[in-house]
């Protein structure tokens, strides 16, 4: 007995070290991802189409209240309800977004695109721990070091979610994404990562929501700030094309996949085929604020480009874009308040340059961080299948003709 008592012992410190070198070799590769980015990103700057369109559906006076409210739901019989019954239920919120379920310009039937889902859970090793039991076969290697290590990998690195992909379901291909409820909120009232709050700047189609009323503030906060934000990048007079594409390009500003490995018509292709879903999701904030006029059918719309307004949107932004602007202004100003700082910003005639910068430091950083995280949570055959993918859809939009 205390020979079998020695030799448990010893595989299981065996077991810990095992893990714990595993820990240190993958924080390590994932630092350096992290910092690589530095010596091969590159600015990328997106088009805005200046063209206006008139549509013959126009919005009635009715519309949801809180603008949260204007997210699509799923219908209780389809695949994504399906999909939710397949994995724990201790789920705050889940939402399916991509092409998988909008359909896009250029990407034919929907159906044939892998579905996109991000599920929000309150304890994350608790969820890691009851979806290993019941999916073990949606992890890659890393399901070896436990949901302990599963969530300090989700939570530690990237952009604080972690991803299962290529995951077959049903006759299609999902890909879903974990992310702890104080991280996502932290994301949508500071832009931490612009990752899964850009997401949600978009359309996107509820499959669960038991959100409580603080998520729905927050919610709600991420859609007015992204709204906010554009506006410090959009001319005095503009269309509801250029606001909903400068809206969209924010979670992209920066990303260095769209240099290389995404459909360089992306932007596009999401918001000109649901112009009506944009207005459905932003009316209600449209309408709710003084800094823009507004026409009757919300088609065109005019905003007071004046230094006073500016500073008020500046004042407004995320924390984590309002503190990056000041550190880029902070080397000329340092015996300056925030406020007086804010302000020289905000009577600059760079303040859209200035913005959109710190918008592209956020998500070049998160993305890199992401997509090496992204090897080792999907696992080097996933990741080439994936990734050959995405490229395929890149050489594709670079052979379309560009409207």
């Amino acid at each position: 007995m205390r020979f079998v008592d020695q030799s448990i012992d010893n595989t299981h410190q065996a077991s810990m070290q095992g893990r714990s070198e595993l820990r240190i070799w993958l924080a390590h590769f994932l630092a350096f991802g992290v910092f690589f980015h530095q010596f091969l990103s590159s600015k990328w700057s997106f088009g805005i189409l200046t063209t206006s369109r008139r549509y013959g559906t126009d919005f009635g006076s009715e519309l949801p209240g809180p603008a949260v409210m204007a997210y699509m739901r799923a219908a209780e019989t389809s695949i994504h309800k399906a999909f939710a019954a397949s994995v724990p239920v201790d789920v705050r919120l889940m939402f399916a977004y991509g092409s998988g379920v909008f359909k896009q310009r250029g990407h034919g039937d929907e159906k044939a695109n892998m579905l996109d889902y991000i599920l929000v859970v309150d304890n994350a090793v608790q969820w890691h721990t009851a979806n290993l039991a019941r999916n073990r076969g949606h992890y890659s290697f890393l399901k070896y070091g436990g949901p302990d290590f599963i969530t300090e990998i989700q939570r530690k690195y990237g952009a604080g979610i972690y991803f299962n992909t290529l995951v077959p379901f049903e006759n299609r291909l999902v890909k879903y994404g974990v992310i702890a409820t104080e991280d996502l909120k932290d994301d949508m009232k500071n832009w931490t990562t612009l990752y899964v709050s850009g997401r949600l700047h978009k359309p996107v189609l509820l499959v669960t929501d038991n959100t409580n009323a603080d998520t729905k503030t927050c919610l709600e906060m991420n859609l007015r700030a992204a709204v906010q934000t554009s506006l410090l990048l959009l001319r005095d007079t503009f269309t509801d094309e250029e606001l909903f594409l400068t809206i969209a390009s924010l979670s992209y500003a920066g990303d260095f996949r769209m240099t290389f490995g995404e459909d360089k018509n992306k932007i596009k292709n999401i918001v000109l085929p649901h112009i009506e879903e944009f207005h459905l999701l932003y009316r209600p904030i449209l309408k709710d604020l003084r800094m823009i006029d507004p026409s009757a059918n919300f088609r065109t719309f005019r905003q007071e480009g004046s230094p006073a307004s500016r500073l008020a949107l500046l004042t407004a932004l995320p924390a984590n874009i309002r503190e990056s602007v000041i550190r880029e202004h902070l080397p000329d100003n340092r015996n300056k308040d925030v406020n007086a700082i804010l302000t020289g910003v905000a009577y600059s005639p760079e303040v859209n340059e200035t913005v959109f910068q710190a918008c592209h430091s956020i998500v070049n950083r998160s993305s890199w961080g992401q997509s090496v995280k992204g090897i080792f949570t999907a696992g080097i055959r996933k990741s080439i299948v994936y990734g050959s993918a995405k490229v395929k859809k890149m050489l594709k939009s670079l052979k379309a003709p560009q409207s």
